[in-house]
């Protein structure tokens, strides 16, 4: 394991890398150690910050619990996202005042970027995932397993896609948007911030600002 170069945000480039920081550490924060480990970055996490208790399967990674939120100093490490849930991801970025310019975006080698891909800060896009062309990803998006995401969809900042969920071509997703495990969201809809969408559904007409639908159709 090499600490001092990394693959860049999203092309092979090599950059500086100083030690990582993850916020947050239930099982989103896992599957954040398993992503840094498949790119070969697992040695360079400084530790977890999360008010809780590590759980069991997060001492079985041997990284060190740095404490709480409160009073935590970020100092010259990088940091990345633990916690699954867009509303406390976004309540998190706000608590802790975190410099942007100190947020890494980790991208599977398996993952898939396509042509003219418009990209924030701070990704996690896991093995599997496909984003077709011309696509907007905004800050702090998680694309879990095998996501799709159609051509010139656009991803508002913090939200979240899991595993096996598929966004059609030219969606509009709002910000702190959660799209649950194999959920599908037909092609052209809009999602407004904060909405919420069950696992298994079809969404098939736009939702609501802060709404949950869930079922098939999604209503």
């Amino acid at each position: 394991m090499n600490c001092e170069a990394t693959p860049d945000d999203i092309g092979d480039a090599r950059v500086v890398l100083q030690r990582i920081v993850i916020l947050g550490g239930a099982g989103h924060g896992s599957d954040v150690l398993t992503l840094l480990f498949r790119l070969n970055l697992l040695g360079c996490v400084d530790g977890v910050v999360d008010d809780a208790p590590l759980l069991p399967r997060m001492h079985k990674w041997g990284v060190r619990h740095l404490g709480g939120f409160d009073g935590f100093l970020l100092e010259e490490r990088l940091w990345v996202l633990g916690v699954g849930t867009p509303a406390v991801r976004s309540h998190v970025r706000t608590r802790l005042h975190l410099p942007v310019d100190q947020a890494r975006s980790f991208v599977d080698a398996e993952a898939t970027i396509g042509f003219g891909v418009s990209t924030g800060v701070g990704l996690t896009v896991f093995a599997g995932a496909r984003v077709s062309s011309l696509c907007v990803l905004g800050d702090f998006v998680h694309l879990s397993q095998n996501t799709i995401v159609g051509h010139d969809s656009v991803l508002g900042a913090g939200t979240c896609i899991m595993p096996g969920a598929a966004i059609s071509g030219d969606v509009t997703i709002g910000k702190d948007v959660f799209v649950g495990t194999n959920a599908s969201i037909l092609q052209g809809l809009t999602l407004g911030d904060g909405a919420i969408v069950g696992a298994g559904a079809v969404v098939t007409r736009n939702v609501k600002s802060h709404s949950t639908v869930k079922g098939v159709p999604a209503r």
